[in-house]
């Protein structure tokens, strides 16, 4: 995992792991992240996050402008989050 201003990102390894299934389990690695309601930073936001706070991982994965985003049920929503802002838990 590579360590950039505090946010840790996905490895290709832990990206890799979480695409082939699903209902696995993300934590989130600060709060405040936008969750969108599609993938794309200039997409709705529809929730933000809460430090370390457990959302589970839909298992669909995409990737936006070279930016892999990954869909979370979140807090009783489901919405997209850039993965470098989730660690597998």
């Amino acid at each position: 995992m590579e360590n950039n201003e505090n946010m840790f990102e996905l490895s290709a390894e832990e990206l890799e792991k979480i695409a082939g299934g699903k209902n696995q389990k993300v934590r989130a690695v600060k709060a405040g992240v936008n969750i969108h309601e599609l993938p794309g930073e200039k997409q709705r936001v529809i929730a933000k996050t809460t430090a370390n706070a457990i959302a589970n991982y839909t298992g669909e994965l995409v990737y936006v402008e070279g930016k892999p985003w990954i869909r979370v049920k979140w807090d009783g929503k489901s919405g997209w989050i850039l993965a470098k802002y989730v660690r597998v838990v």
